[in-house]
């Protein structure tokens, strides 16, 4: 049981880190577009790029909550047959 829960939990920790670096790229793609560096053909893809990173973004935290919600659940049910 101990090697699952250390398994999960490394995976947490990279989906976090992983959405971490989603959102530092978001704010980069955001100061570039605000700073109007680019052509405006340009900024749309970027923009296209936001909005698909934010999608990863929502779907890795839903993944991240339904795994620590599991595993609640996991110790609750441990701890009551006890």
């Amino acid at each position: 049981m101990q090697l699952k829960v250390g398994k999960k939990s490394k995976l947490v920790k990279e989906a976090e880190q992983q959405v971490a670096n989603l959102k530092t790229s978001i704010d980069m793609m955001a100061n570039i577009i605000e700073l109007a560096a680019i052509d405006d053909k340009h900024a749309l893809e970027l923009q296209s790029w936001i909005k698909e990173y934010t999608l990863d973004i929502e779907l890795l935290n839903a993944q991240i909550t339904e795994v620590a919600t599991h595993d609640w659940y996991e110790q609750c049910n441990e701890s009551w047959l006890s």
